[in-house]
C-alpha cells in the first residue's frame, strides 16, 4: 500500500559519520518539473539529499533526486548510506559525484 501525500514525513532517513558529517533523506515537496503536482498523474514526490557538515550545509551537496519519498525505509536507508559513502570519498572535490546522486531512484536499490 502506497503511502499517502499528506503523511509523508518531511525527514525520510539521517546517517552521520564521524566527526561531523550528516545526511539527510527528506520530502520538501518537490517533483517532476519544480514543485510536485498531485494533478499530473505522472508526477511523484521526489526525495531531496542534504550533506551537512558540523553546523552548516556543505556547498553543492543538496540535490532532488528520483527517488520516490514513499519509498520503503530500506531503500531511503541505502541511500543515504550511498551519499554519505561517496561524498567522504570525494570531498572536497564533491560536486560532480553529487550531481551523480541525483539522478539515483528505488530502483538502483532493490537487488542489494
Amino acid at each position: 500500500m502506497m503511502i499517502e501525500i499528506d503523511d509523508i514525513p518531511e525527514t525520510l532517513a539521517t546517517i552521520q559519520s564521524e566527526p561531523l558529517i550528516r545526511v539527510d533523506i527528506e520530502w520538501i515537496g518537490e517533483g517532476f518539473d519544480g514543485d510536485y503536482d498531485p494533478d499530473w498523474p505522472d508526477d511523484y514526490p521526489h526525495a531531496r539529499f542534504t550533506v551537512f557538515m558540523g553546523d552548516g550545509q556543505v556547498e553543492n551537496a543538496s540535490f532532488c533526486t528520483r527517488l520516490d519519498a514513499r519509498s520503503d525505509q530500506t531503500i531511503l536507508d541505502k541511500a543515504a548510506k550511498l551519499v554519505l559513502r561517496e561524498f567522504e570519498d570525494s570531498y572536497p572535490n564533491h560536486k560532480r559525484m553529487m550531481e551523480h546522486l541525483s539522478w539515483m531512484a528505488a530502483e538502483d536499490f532493490e537487488d542489494d
